[in-house]
């Protein structure tokens, strides 16, 4: 396996293995890890928009509305129509939610703090810079598997 693929493995098996400790947290407060998240997100911003729910969480806008639909049925949240724009919908926590979202976020601070044990100070803000780097290049339009990416350099350069 190259460089680049045990790399990409390695971002994957760190990512996959804390959303599984993460969804077992949440599982304990009836909702999924990224319900959770959505629950958070909304609790910040109270009446955000689901669009902009798609963009603080990088999600695709299917699921965010498919997400929201099933914790609108089971009473977490309330969504109505945006006073300005016909087409938005606003979202809320209802008082379930909120109580929900606030008792799963306290138990949620035992992951976190093991996950940042894992780096020094210094080290983390070195990797959040990489991971918000990350994640701007392969949100770029045509970021896929044939782009150029920056920094990227293929066979056929390497061999010039």
């Amino acid at each position: 396996m190259s460089q680049g693929h045990e790399f990409g493995m390695f971002l994957r098996k760190a990512y996959l293995t804390f959303h599984r400790h993460a969804n077992a947290l949440m599982l304990n407060h009836g909702v999924t890890a990224d319900q959770f998240v959505l629950l958070s997100v909304v609790a910040s911003e109270p009446g955000i928009t689901q669009i902009t729910i798609v963009e603080r969480t990088a999600s695709d806008p299917n699921t965010v509305a498919a997400v929201l639909r099933l914790l609108e049925q089971r009473g977490l949240i309330r969504r109505e129509a945006h006073a300005h724009d016909g087409r938005a919908r606003c979202v809320h926590l209802t008082a379930e939610g909120r109580r929900v979202q606030r008792r799963a976020a306290k138990d949620s601070e035992s992951i976190l703090a093991a996950l940042l044990a894992c780096v020094g100070d210094s080290d983390r803000n070195e990797i959040e810079r990489f991971l918000q780097r990350v994640h701007q290049v392969f949100s770029m339009p045509n970021a896929g598997a044939n782009a150029h990416l920056p920094g990227a350099t293929s066979k056929h350069e390497k061999t010039k």
